[in-house]
């Protein structure tokens, strides 16, 4: 492991279940490049989420895939799993991003 990643190895090895058969380098480089985009980031407490989410993003930029067992398993999508009426914590947190970041 790259030792750059510091406290960040637990993201690797949630990404590497998350996009089985992406070697390792791909998710440690993605982490990285995610890590220095906040770098100058003054509110650092949601961190961790953020890098583990632009990582994730990139490594399906790159074309490699999740596998369903591996997105229900590894906190993905909840799809079903939700009582009517709920709405996933991936949700909340993906509109708040988008409000702070100006994105969609």
């Amino acid at each position: 492991m790259k030792p750059e990643l510091g406290s960040m190895p637990g993201i690797v090895e949630r990404l590497l279940a998350r996009f089985p058969g992406t070697p390792r380098p791909v998710i440690e480089d993605a982490v990285l490049a995610a890590q220095r985009s906040f770098a100058g980031a003054s509110v650092r407490g949601y961190l961790p989420v953020l890098i583990e989410r632009a990582a994730r993003t990139t490594v399906q930029q790159l074309g490699y895939k999740e596998t369903r067992e591996t997105r229900d398993t590894a906190g993905g999508p909840p799809g079903d799993r939700l009582p009517p009426g709920h709405v996933s914590m991936e949700t909340i947190f993906n509109a708040r991003l988008a409000m702070l970041t100006g994105g969609d």
